[in-house]
């Protein structure tokens, strides 16, 4: 039986989910205005066993600051609730997909491009008050009309953007809506065998992990979740069976909690020393699995689809978007505008100051975005 957050096409707790990642990723990047933190990321040396620091770089604890790992679940997240209808729907429309999705991903990325260009012109990153390696590497961005339009455009940019770091997963997002009836058709080919889709996906991205190439590395993530959206059935079967058994609670919370661990193993193996921080900071295999995983129990675990259908959780989701499009802006410019010996102050004012500027960002663009992109679906039809 579905369950009651659950439909053939919608799974409210999954919205819920894309809001605790962005928030998650917003921790991250607060976390990297500490000048100790950012340490754990961009040099060789391990932080003291118990710091503060210490607990939330290699403990289970990273989860709460595990920012690349969040991606991974976007990826996925990504990869299912996109194909859910093309998949359920054999008459979708797919003549008016395209320009709906360009309009719904577009608009707000280069409204972000705007609001981080007006950041930084209202607030210079001035090298000299930046408070960690981080915040130093993102300060004096370029404001050439190329760069700002590179970042903007996404698809052809370096791997590296300055203004909003965070553009870099939108390269791959936007890529993954172009191929979206690729992907679909795959699927639909290997019939009620999507598992084999999962594997192999699961196989390319480790190959291209370990070959260093960043489209076998990424992409084959949404196709996890395209192969995961396949096999929904299935998988609510093997959810309603679990949640017959009489330890369900205790197997629902051991699946989400090895679903954590496996997302943040590599900085746990950091903490002994036995990996260095480049290893322990890449996309690898092992989190995949673990966000995979995590993605099957936020959509069937009777406890996980409460907690997040709860009321706050469901707000942070309908602003995951914009919260993820702003906060690196927006942290920024408050880390400069309070220099260097200060930091922490920039670590209390970011959140609420993220939060906002999110939700005025979802009020003012992301949800006009959402309405034009209806109506040009609509025009394009007729």
């Amino acid at each position: 039986m579905a369950s009651p957050a659950a439909s053939d096409t919608r799974f409210a707790s999954l919205d819920g989910l894309r809001g605790v990642a962005a928030l998650v990723v917003l921790f991250h990047h607060v976390a990297f205005v500490i000048p100790d933190f950012a340490k754990t990321y961009q040099t060789q040396e391990l932080v003291g066993p118990g710091s503060i620091v210490w607990w939330f770089a290699y403990t289970p604890l990273k989860v709460l600051t595990a920012g690349p790992e969040a991606v991974v679940v976007f990826f996925l997240l990504s990869g299912f609730v996109l194909s859910l209808e093309p998949l359920r729907k054999p008459a979708f429309d797919w003549i008016s997909y395209y320009p709906r999705r360009i309009v719904r991903l577009y608009v707000p990325i280069v409204a972000s491009v705007v609001v981080a260009v007006l950041l930084v012109l209202l607030v210079p990153r001035d090298p000299a008050r930046a408070s960690s390696s981080w915040v130093a590497m993102l300060a004096d961005p370029s404001l050439r009309p190329s760069s700002i339009i590179g970042e903007a455009t996404v698809l052809f940019h370096p791997p590296l953007f300055p203004l909003n770091g965070p553009l870099w997963s939108l390269l791959w997002e936007v890529w993954f809506s172009l191929l979206l009836p690729l992907a679909i058709a795959l699927v639909l080919l290997v019939r009620r065998a999507w598992w084999l889709v999962a594997l192999a996906s699961f196989a390319l991205s480790w190959a291209g992990f370990w070959l260093h190439w960043e489209a076998l590395l990424y992409l084959p993530m949404f196709m996890v979740g395209v192969a995961m959206a396949r096999g929904v059935e299935d998988l609510r079967r093997i959810a309603s069976w679990i949640s017959g058994l009489r330890a369900s609670g205790v197997v629902w919370g051991l699946l989400t909690a090895v679903g954590l661990v496996l997302l943040v193993w590599s900085w746990i193996y950091r903490g002994t020393g036995a990996i260095d921080t480049v290893l322990a900071a890449s996309i690898s295999p092992e989190k995949l699995v673990g966000g995979a995983l995590l993605l099957f129990c936020c959509a069937f675990s009777p406890i996980a689809v409460s907690a997040l259908t709860w009321r706050p959780v469901g707000w942070l989701g309908r602003v995951s978007f914009s919260l993820y499009l702003v906060h690196v802006p927006v942290l920024l410019a408050i880390a400069f505008a309070i220099g260097a010996t200060a930091w922490w102050w920039a670590v209390l004012l970011a959140l609420p100051a993220a939060l906002l500027a999110a939700w005025g960002f979802s009020v003012a663009v992301e949800m006009p975005a959402h309405r034009l992109s209806r109506r040009v679906g609509g025009l394009v039809t007729r």
